[in-house]
């Protein structure tokens, strides 16, 4: 939570951002290293969601899994 609450996030927005970052991710690290047969080594990587956005925020774990999927 920000330091103003007045700018709070909305727990959808802040999950639409994080799968986000995610795809970039994959786009630009994962999959190229796996192109090149090196190892991805990569902790936490939608569970973070799972906790944050879903148990923190109360964000409902079915719109969690369908970003999952999509990205």
């Amino acid at each position: 939570m920000p330091l103003d609450k007045t700018m709070a996030m909305h727990a959808e927005t802040e999950a639409l951002l994080m799968f986000a970052a995610r795809r970039k991710h994959l786009d630009k690290i994962i999959l190229p290293a796996l192109a090149q047969v090196q190892w991805v080594v990569s902790d936490r990587f939608t569970d973070v969601s799972f906790a944050y956005q879903g148990g923190s925020r109360g964000l409902d774990s079915d719109k969690l899994a369908i970003l999952e999927q999509w990205v």
